[in-house]
């Protein structure tokens, strides 16, 4: 094995097929392997507030060589849920399990294994809670982390935690014990990401697929859906809730600026379940404010999903959009906005020379129009535009705009792409 090339080492190790328990499993065989998939293995790890998972992501940032491999982190909101009677509980868990065993010390066993794991955890889960010893691990652990580029928060992930809860518990209904608790864990990461005073570069939040991701720690292993939450639980709405108040204003003894001033990529997405108000939108979009300008060097900004997909309240940046400037920005993506006609074009102004990309989705100018925009924003030079892309952002007059502007605004063609979209639709309607 120390004969094998290094090249084709790499393709081993790099191969499509390889999940992470391979790449445990190869790092038993020999040195060689152990050093060529540890990178892989830990450049990605998932956490979520367990005794187990806090465990081991304090033993990887105690080793110099692994913590430096860590690039990336995915936090999960579980929680166990507090159950105030627990002997009705346990009559519930064991009417459930009556017919999974086919003996009644088989179905003793297997309660008595269910009741433990959750007395031990719920104990764990409190101690954690008291004295904030959870930020207090993760700030010490987020300090030996040198090399971490990107956080990300996901806050529905079915699979972070599953493979530990299966080994504790077996089978067992997630719904009726566990939750996402974004309310509390939001802010226990925040505080210890300011705490720990670490730079990141990129800030993902809301939910995304992580599982599909290689090097994603998830730990399904081979289970479809060991620890799927229900409707119930409604995740989601909580989550708004705990991002609204941990940025909507900032806490003076918190300090965003050495977890955010060399921030490159923000993405956040759906926080729309539960905000269903005027107030709760504008709630929502202060926050998101906040956060954006906590970060000056933003290369890409990517919001969308704040408000419901049937919601006629569409938020609005434009205070922020409208005082800050970006100078590094290159990949603007919104989802669901509003602004002023004069918002629009300043900022678009001033951002001309560096956006590569832009791409909105039902944002909506509420004076002036798209068309005028567009026509004083090809006065400015765009040298970097390769491609800019509007859908469902025109006025009602227009059905299934979907509109291409960059070769307008670089001056390759002479034709506004929203007068030529609209003479088709009343073309269209003449006829």
């Amino acid at each position: 094995m120390d004969r094998l090339p290094q090249e084709l080492l790499q393709l081993i190790i790099e191969g499509e097929e390889l999940a992470n328990t391979d790449l445990a499993t190869l790092r038993l065989v020999n040195k060689t392997l152990a050093t060529a998939a540890a990178p892989p293995l830990f450049h990605t790890i998932s956490v979520w507030l367990s005794f187990t998972s806090l465990e081991r992501l304090t033993n990887i940032a105690e080793s110099a060589q692994l913590s430096s491999f860590v690039k990336e982190i995915i936090f999960s909101p579980l929680r166990f849920k507090t159950i105030r009677d627990t002997s009705q509980y346990e009559a519930q868990i064991r009417s459930w399990m009556e017919y999974r065993h086919s003996s009644l010390g088989a179905l003793s066993l297997s309660v008595l294994k269910h009741m433990t794991a959750y007395g031990a955890y719920s104990k764990t889960q409190r101690r954690f809670t008291e004295g904030s010893l959870d930020i207090k691990i993760l700030r010490w652990a987020l300090t030996k982390l040198s090399y971490l580029e990107t956080i990300n928060f996901d806050v529905a992930c079915p699979f972070i935690g599953s493979k530990e809860l299966i080994h504790a518990f077996g089978n067992f209904k997630a719904c009726d014990l566990l939750t996402y608790d974004s309310d509390y864990v939001f802010p226990v990461v925040m505080k210890a990401l300011s705490a720990a005073e670490t730079s990141i570069k990129a800030f993902n939040i809301g939910y995304y697929e992580w599982r599909e991701r290689k090097g994603a720690d998830l730990g399904h292993a081979g289970h479809k859906d060991p620890a799927e939450l229900g409707p119930s639980s409604d995740p989601q709405s909580s989550w708004s809730l705990a991002f609204a108040k941990t940025f909507r204003s900032f806490d003076s003894d918190i300090s965003w600026e050495p977890a955010f001033s060399q921030l490159r990529v923000l993405r956040i997405e759906t926080l729309s379940f539960g905000v269903e108000t005027t107030e709760g939108v504008s709630r929502i979009s202060s926050s998101v404010a906040n956060l954006i300008t906590a970060a000056p060097l933003l290369e890409v900004i990517d919001i969308g999903g704040i408000c419901p997909y049937d919601s006629e309240i569409l938020p609005t940046l434009g205070s922020t959009f409208s005082l800050y400037n970006f100078c590094h920005l290159r990949r603007l993506f919104l989802h669901r906005f509003q602004f002023t006609d004069h918002g629009m074009l300043g900022f678009l102004s001033r951002h001309s020379l560096t956006l590569e990309i832009v791409r909105f989705i039902v944002v909506r100018l509420i004076s002036g129009d798209w068309s005028s925009v567009f026509t004083q924003a090809k006065d400015k030079e765009w040298p970097c535009l390769t491609s800019f892309y509007l859908y469902d952002c025109l006025d009602d007059e227009v059905v299934d705009d979907n509109l291409w502007v960059h070769n307008y605004l670089t001056g390759v063609t002479d034709v506004n792409p929203v007068e030529e979209v609209r003479k088709e639709q009343a073309g269209e309607w003449e006829e």
